[in-house]
């Protein structure tokens, strides 16, 4: 209940962010499978991608209206407001995701100054891949393919690489 909480405290975060800005949000958080969402896997995995975001818009030359980092019982979370297209902010977020040896287990959104989410195949980018057996993650997210176990040793594997 507190994981769900949270995460409705994200959204009315977001959307007060869409209204005081009306810029593109850009949210960091982890995927991470259980109900444990703050161990140090997790805050390790959050640190190499908040700095892979960092880095990035710094090399764009983009500036940040605002950043804000957060722990909660859904973990740790990431809200940057950028002055910048969202369409290109997403694109971004996506090399981020597949270019990290973490990459599966970051969530990198993206929503438009009306807090309306950007998808993948909004951008003809292919659905993510789930990180236990290469199908598609919201499908086999949906239908719990598989046990809590499976995930967590590959969550353990995937956030050894870093």
């Amino acid at each position: 209940m507190k994981i769900l909480r949270a995460k409705e405290r994200r959204a009315r975060h977001r959307e007060e962010l869409a209204k005081k800005f009306g810029k593109p949000i850009i949210t960091l958080s982890i995927n991470t499978p259980g109900p444990a969402k703050n161990f140090e896997q997790v805050r390790r995995v959050f640190q190499e991608a908040y700095n892979a975001v960092r880095s990035s818009l710094k090399n764009e030359g983009l500036k940040t209206l605002y950043e804000l980092v957060e722990i909660d019982p859904a973990g740790p979370i990431l809200y940057i407001v950028v002055n910048h297209d969202a369409h290109l902010l997403k694109l971004q977020c996506t090399q981020i995701e597949s270019s990290s040896p973490v990459g599966r287990l970051i969530d990198l959104d993206v929503a438009e100054s009306s807090n309306r989410p950007i998808s993948r195949t909004e951008l003809g980018l292919p659905p993510r891949k789930c990180f236990v057996c290469d199908d598609v993650a919201q499908i086999c997210a949906a239908i719990r393919k598989h046990p809590l176990s499976d995930c967590l040793n590959a969550f353990s594997e995937i956030s050894a690489r870093n």
